[in-house]
């Protein structure tokens, strides 16, 4: 084998495994007081995605990760948070929230066809983010509850 031929081997075999960041699912804060708030994300069922893990993470703290047709509920401190999700490899998608005291925000989470790579390590340059967006409401008797650790 040229020396060529390892040389690009081996840079395809470094950018694979760089190119993944996997979760770091920690305990968030449990709020203080009876008047927290929640924050629920689902991801809905659709086959493009169906081998992608989704990254939830509230204040850029990942706290879950979700796969088709789960959900998470968060409890908060009312106030300012930032909800994002992506997936191993890319950028994430985020919504900022100011949610008020026993207010329940609902977040859908999903991606695109292009979504279909993302199982493939290293292929960030490949595809499309998930994305997240408010929704006015979630029915969850078809999904999954996915819980997220306090401390």
């Amino acid at each position: 084998m040229s020396f060529t031929i390892k040389a690009a081997t081996l840079t395809v075999i470094s950018l694979i495994i760089t190119g993944c960041s996997p979760p770091n699912i920690q305990a968030i804060k449990l709020p203080s007081h009876d008047e927290s708030s929640t924050i629920v994300v689902f991801r809905p069922d659709t086959f493009a995605n169906k081998l992608n893990e989704m990254i939830v993470a509230i204040d850029d703290t990942d706290v879950v990760t979700l796969h088709n047709m789960e959900y998470t509920t968060v409890k908060v401190e009312p106030g300012e948070h930032k909800v994002s999700v992506r997936a191993s490899a890319g950028s994430d998608s985020s919504e900022s929230v100011n949610i008020k005291p026993t207010e329940v925000v609902y977040f859908e989470a999903a991606g695109s066809a292009n979504n279909s790579i993302n199982f493939i390590p290293g292929t960030y340059l490949l595809k499309s983010n998930f994305y997240i967006e408010k929704s006015g409401s979630f029915d969850n008797s078809a999904f999954t509850q996915k819980d997220v650790e306090y401390k």
